[in-house]
């Protein structure tokens, strides 16, 4: 079973090789998702909604947290002006990614930024951390990071 997981990470992984950007499989992305929304969100005292772009998410990899409902929008229902969350994959390298998380205007009317993680996939694990002094941004449908 283990040696099945490993395999299953290792080649549901694709690099974007023509020229799309990388992919990352479901059960890694929910895991990615997931620690980094309990990492920047906490039980909060009166209830609180937020909003997230369905770029590079589901709606089932979302926490639970007290008191916060997390609501995914479908690109094409996203009005103009509407704040709220994006998840990126920046970059592959190997067996390093680097996944953007961002807070702005998730409408195409503006733009936003938000800080870099490094993700390393390695046998059967999944090893996430934030990049220091790093970020992106974001205006319209394009991302860049920096």
């Amino acid at each position: 079973m283990l040696l099945l997981l490993c395999l299953s990470i290792s080649s549901s992984a694709q690099d974007g090789d023509d020229g799309s950007a990388p992919t990352l499989p479901d059960h890694v992305m929910r895991q990615v998702v997931t620690r980094i929304a309990n990492h920047y969100f906490k039980p909060a005292r009166r209830h609180r909604t937020i909003y997230f772009s369905d770029e590079n998410l589901k709606q089932n990899w979302l926490p639970k947290i007290a008191n916060i409902r997390f609501i995914v929008l479908k690109r094409d229902d996203i009005k103009l002006g509407t704040i709220g969350y994006v998840f990126t994959i920046q970059d592959r390298k190997d067996n390093l990614y680097t996944i953007g998380f961002g807070y702005g205007e998730i409408g195409c009317s503006g733009g936003g930024s938000g800080s870099l993680w490094s993700l390393r996939l390695t046998d059967n694990r999944i090893k996430l951390w934030p990049v220091k002094h790093s970020g992106f941004g974001w205006n319209c449908d394009s991302y860049a990071a920096g």
